[in-house]
């Protein structure tokens, strides 16, 4: 789950930058830049954001899991 939510912002991320480097006449290197730094940056982040997810997805099945495990017991 971690690289799913890693991969969306990540190219968001380049996707929002370059237009504003374009808008702001940066030179195509500083453009490049930070678009690169961003995509490092949200990425991280959207990993992290996946990481805890997938641990509070996995945590609550199984808690349903062994609370149904209980209730079928004699």
């Amino acid at each position: 789950m971690a690289g799913v939510y890693a991969g969306i912002p990540g190219p968001l991320a380049i996707l929002t930058m370059t237009p504003r480097g374009l808008i702001r006449r940066q030179a195509s290197e500083g453009i490049a830049l930070d678009a690169w730094i961003g995509l490092c940056v949200f990425a991280a982040i959207g990993g992290m954001l996946g990481w805890i997810a997938g641990r509070t997805v996995d945590a609550a099945v199984r808690a349903a899991t062994a609370d149904g495990l209980d209730e079928n017991r004699p």
